[in-house]
This record gives C-alpha cells, structure tokens and sequence, in this order.
C-alpha cells in the first residue's frame, strides 16, 4: 500500500505539468487578420485596408509581410521586410495596412499579370498567419489593370 506522501507527490506533479501547459497556450502570439474593401480616398487611386489584430495578452512584433499567389502554376510571392521599421503591434490592440490597388497583383515582362490571393505576416517567432483576399478585391485589381492598360 502506497503512503499519503505519494499520492501528495503525484498530485502536485499533475498541477505543476497541468499550469506549464496553461501556460504556454495561454502565451503564444494570438494573430486575427481582417482584409476590408476597396475604397478611393481623394481620388488618389484605390486602397484595400488590411487590419492586423493582437489578441495576445502582450505585444508582437513583426518580422516581414507580403502578398502571395500563383503565376503559371508556381507561387510568387512579395515580401516587404520590415529591418528599416519595426512593427509592432500592441497587446489587445491592431495594426492597420493600407495598399495600392497595384500591389495586389505582380505583371511579368511579357505583360501577363497574375493576382495575389494571401495576405500574410511573420511574427518574430516565425510563426505565418494567412488570410485569404477576397474574390471582389482580386477581381477589381484585374480591371484595375485592364482599364488601365487602355486609356
């Protein structure tokens, strides 16, 4: 028959186990990424707004960011560094991107042009957050170029 001090031992090694992991799902980088529509402020040409929000109880900072899709079959991808500026977005707190209509898609030399389809961010950790572009904003960064292709 095991003795009251082992039960004791046993127990407090289920709590100790039990708050480590608490711990480590409580603290790692929480990132929501909400892509809002196509607006044309002043007439300057159109933006797409894209929100990165902190649902972590202390701040991230980000490594780098950018856009990704497929051109041809393989992925293309443009990333904006961030070493000259640091992002960081506060604890419970947001992050607001705003982009050129044209930099939702890449035109190659021959005049094809292919659309991005992600939004991403890197925190510092390494870890990626995605989020799809919706279809409406990809199709408008299309007739954006068409339209303007020939005026």
């Amino acid at each position: 028959m095991t003795s009251l001090t082992h039960w004791v031992a046993i127990y407090g090694a289920l709590v100790a186990t039990g708050m480590l992991v608490w711990s480590i799902v409580k603290n790692r980088p929480r990132i929501k990424i909400e892509i809002w529509g196509i607006s044309d402020k002043n007439r300057k040409g159109y933006t797409v707004t894209i929100i990165v929000i902190n649902r972590s109880d202390y701040p991230i900072k980000l490594d780098y960011y950018g856009f990704r899709g497929k051109a041809g079959g393989k992925n293309v991808v443009s990333i904006y560094d961030t070493d000259d500026q640091i992002i960081e977005v506060p604890k419970r707190d947001q992050y607001k991107f705003e982009f050129k209509i044209d930099d939702l898609k890449i035109e190659f030399k021959d005049g094809t042009v292919y659309p991005h389809k992600f939004f991403y961010v890197v925190a510092r950790t390494g870890k990626r957050y995605e989020k799809r572009i919706p279809k409406y904003i990809v199709k408008q960064a299309i007739c954006t170029h068409v339209s303007s292709r020939y005026k």
